[in-house]
């Protein structure tokens, strides 16, 4: 059993209190690994994350004729850890790969996260906030294979091989009466003629985040 106070200022929604039963409580599990935990995972068909956490926060970025990403945070339970998982849905379409010249794409990015996250052998506490979706330019060398966007809380550094997106992508986050930190994450997904999409997700010792990117070719 879960309780929470939520509070909600400036599209962010903040759980003060996360105090959940942990593994030792009656999961069954052991609380002997890492505390964080993050990760790639399938996409179901209704837009959401394969995955079964406790406290779960869900959210996703679509663009149409593109595709969708969809990202969650919450508690595993049966291993009294926090995690963070996102993934692309299946079907999404890119267009053909691009090997020379450049190109920007007009894209949406959000994500979700667990912050400040503490273990006892009874709770597990931290504060799980969402981001305001946002808006990014995402500039391609297709010569050089990479691909580069900055905004006030994402740096993505992407590196393009064919059509498959990978690198890296920075978040720098700073919630109006909440935490503020950086973290870095790993970067996959698709890039091509006509979009690109990506998740990107990452994990430090006391921090889970996960997120997506879509968007077309200007």
């Amino acid at each position: 059993m879960s309780k929470f106070k939520k509070q909600t200022a400036l599209c962010v929604t903040l759980i003060t209190s996360l105090g959940i039963l942990s593994a030792c409580g009656g999961g069954g599990g052991s609380l002997a690994g890492p505390l964080t935990v993050s990760g790639q995972t399938s996409v179901s068909s209704t837009g959401t994350v394969n995955i079964d956490l406790s406290d779960e926060s869900n959210g996703n970025v679509s663009s149409a004729g593109v595709g969708l990403a969809a990202y969650a945070t919450g508690v595993d339970l049966t291993r009294g850890r926090v995690s963070a998982n996102a993934g692309i849905q299946n079907g999404a379409t890119v267009g053909a790969a691009e090997t020379s010249g450049t190109g920007s794409y007009s894209a949406r990015y959000q994500y979700t996260m667990i912050d400040d996250a503490s273990r006892t052998s009874v709770f597990i506490s931290g504060t799980q906030i969402t981001s305001a979706e946002r808006s990014i330019t995402l500039n391609a060398d297709f010569d050089a294979g990479t691909l580069s966007g900055t905004t006030s809380d994402l740096d993505v550094n992407g590196t393009i091989s064919g059509t498959t997106l990978g690198g890296s992508a920075v978040v720098d986050y700073d919630f109006f009466a909440g935490p503020s930190g950086t973290i870095d994450t790993t970067l996959a997904g698709e890039v091509g003629s006509t979009g690109v999409i990506a998740v990107f997700t990452g994990n430090d010792g006391d921090t889970v985040l996960a997120g997506g990117v879509v968007g077309t070719r200007n």
